[in-house]
Parts: structure tokens; sequence; C-alpha cells
């Protein structure tokens, strides 16, 4: 299981590249205030996941299940940042 983990670790670093980037593409003005305010909300996700991986464990007894909503966090935040993100500056950026 450790070595899964290990791998599932490495593979959310890999995508650190192209998502802290993609700030300076969709708003190069306000690249700052965007990367300010997803760095807020990955704080805020933090804060709640731990108490709520606390709750899952408790009332079910299963890694599994912590693991299997892990993976569905992932693969839904992948497939937004892939539908909503691109390379061309948003319209607002320039306000």
């Amino acid at each position: 299981a450790s070595q899964i983990i290990a791998v599932g670790l490495g593979f959310s670093a890999l995508s650190l590249g192209g998502v802290s980037v993609n700030h300076l593409d969709v708003a190069p003005r306000h690249a700052g205030l965007v990367f300010g305010a997803g760095n807020t909300a990955a704080t805020l996700a933090g804060v709640v996941s731990v108490p709520f991986t606390g709750y899952l464990l408790q009332t079910t007894e299963s890694w599994p299940l912590v693991f299997g909503v892990t993976a569905a966090h992932y693969v839904l935040g992948a497939a937004l940042w892939a539908a909503w993100c691109g390379d061309t500056a948003v319209p607002e950026d320039k306000l």
C-alpha cells in the first residue's frame, strides 16, 4: 500500500508544473491574485479534508473508502481543469 501511495504522490507532483504556470496563461495581468485565490482554496480544502477523513475512518473503518474518495477527487479535479483551463487569457483579465 505504501508503494502505491508513493507512486500516486509522485504523479500528483508531476502535475504541479503545468497547473502552477496556467495562472500566467489565463490571467497574465492578475496572475498573482488568481494564484493566491487558488492557494486559499487549496488550504481550505486541506483544513476540511483532515476532519472528513477522520470522520470516514471512525464511521466506516474503511481505508479503501478513504482512498476511493481521494481518487475520485483527483479525477474530478483533473477533468474540471482540462475542461475549463486553456492557454488564452480570459477577457476579465483586461479589467
